[in-house]
């Protein structure tokens, strides 16, 4: 039975966490927070991690007014100072659902690196369930 009620605690804390991104999603400014900045570093963080040259980026109707062509081409540059590599990238047709973040893939279609809200919540899920009993319980669940 504890171990239930830990396990509730920590579960409640991910969702205080996906109500917390949501928020931040929605209004784009919550407490200094700029949701625009967050979109840049999650784009930037997936273009590195695809290794590709020729991406597209999907974001949801909601976020796509702030990410507009020539950030992308910011990125591209950026990224492409740092590893020397040409980059192209691009804005997807197609749209995401759900509370935020971005997705980025290979034109040719091999390559994807999720990087919404709710992925990296799930990715991060284990280390961070860890570390959140420890916090509240002072042990790993």
């Amino acid at each position: 039975e504890k171990v239930n009620a830990q396990e509730e605690m920590v579960q409640k804390s991910f969702n205080r966490a996906l109500d917390t991104l949501n928020r931040i999603a929605k209004e784009r400014n919550v407490e200094g927070i700029q949701y625009a900045d967050v979109l840049t570093r999650l784009i930037k963080e997936s273009v590195i991690a695809s290794g590709a040259a020729s991406l597209e980026v999907l974001l949801s109707s909601r976020d796509r007014d702030l990410v507009s062509q020539d950030i992308l081409q910011g990125i591209s540059r950026d990224l492409g100072s740092e590893s020397g590599a040409r980059i192209d990238l691009r804005m997807s047709e197609d749209l995401l659902s759900g509370i935020g973040g971005a997705v980025v893939r290979g034109v040719e279609g091999k390559v994807r690196v999720d990087n919404t809200f709710e992925a990296r919540t799930e990715r991060f899920r284990e280390t961070v369930r860890t570390q959140v009993a420890k916090e509240l319980f002072g042990q790993e669940l």
